[in-house]
């Protein structure tokens, strides 16, 4: 979290991670043989979902810390 972080951390670069992470995993997801065209969409879904979760959490953690600009 954000103990291992001493300086304040811009909103936009957490955006930015945010969505290249997304991306990626959307090419992970999309690699997936076994899976149908539906499936995958829906894995990427959850993912999505649970990545704005996370980011969410890991921005309101920063914002409390004072480690947000």
């Amino acid at each position: 979290g954000s103990r291992f972080i001493n300086a304040s951390v811009p909103e936009s670069f957490i955006d930015a991670l945010e969505e290249a992470t997304s991306k990626f995993r959307e090419s992970q997801i999309d690699g997936l043989r076994d899976l149908k065209d539906d499936e995958k969409q829906l894995l990427k879904e959850q993912v999505k979902r649970n990545l704005k979760s996370y980011t969410k959490g890991f921005k309101d953690t920063l914002k409390k810390d004072g480690k947000l600009k």
